[in-house]
């Protein structure tokens, strides 16, 4: 099936877990497909095997916490293929398991720079671009721990819920404008369907 044909896609955390198989998948969709992750060994070897060459699918390497790499990241997804459809913010930190009051400032603070800032850096870049051209989709990356917190990773439920919500509250002035927000739990044992917030009568 081609369902993508024709559309442009960004993955972060591409080169491993759920971002290397959406990537794959967009791929096999018909889609151009943008890899991006700090792994570069593995995020080149990835784009290789998908078709990297061919002028369908690019990669480029990204800490999506840091503003340059993420607005070269939107930029060169969009020269590369003349447009930017779907973002999906994938790319995600957590610490190890610990008790609330032995985690480490500096564990705290890189949980939120990936988990949270990534996001909004994401978001912040790639929709100028979506609105130019008259739509486009977003999709965050979740958690079950977002609504069903686990214990020792306090920091990181936190960060998902805040991944989880932030379609809703962009919903107020830049989705209509775009087709669709949605956020998905990654890892609920049973896949929900991608919750879509849009107002009524939206599509």
């Amino acid at each position: 099936m081609n369902r993508f044909s024709g559309k442009a896609v960004v993955v972060t955390g591409a080169a491993s877990g759920f971002g290397e198989a959406i990537a794959r998948r967009f791929a096999a969709e018909g889609a151009s497909v943008c890899l991006s992750d700090i792994d570069v060994e593995r995020l080149e070897r990835i784009a290789a095997e998908l078709g990297r060459g061919d002028g369908t699918v690019e990669c480029v390497p990204a800490d999506v916490s840091q503003e340059d790499d993420v607005r070269k990241l939107i930029e060169t997804a969009h020269t590369t293929f003349g447009a930017l459809d779907v973002l999906v913010n994938n790319a995600g930190y957590s610490h190890r398991s610990q008790l609330m009051w032995q985690i480490s400032v500096a564990d705290f603070d890189a949980v939120f720079a990936v988990n949270v800032r990534g996001v909004f850096l994401g978001c912040k870049h790639a929709i100028p671009y979506m609105i130019d051209q008259g739509g486009g989709a977003i999709i965050n990356i979740a958690s079950i721990g977002a609504v069903a917190p686990r214990p020792g990773v306090t920091p990181y439920n936190a960060t998902k819920g805040a991944a989880g919500r932030a379609p809703r509250h962009r919903s107020c002035r830049d989705l209509p404008r775009l087709r669709r927000g949605r956020h998905d739990h990654g890892d609920e044992p049973r896949r929900r369907r991608w919750a879509q917030h849009l107002r009524p009568g939206m599509k």
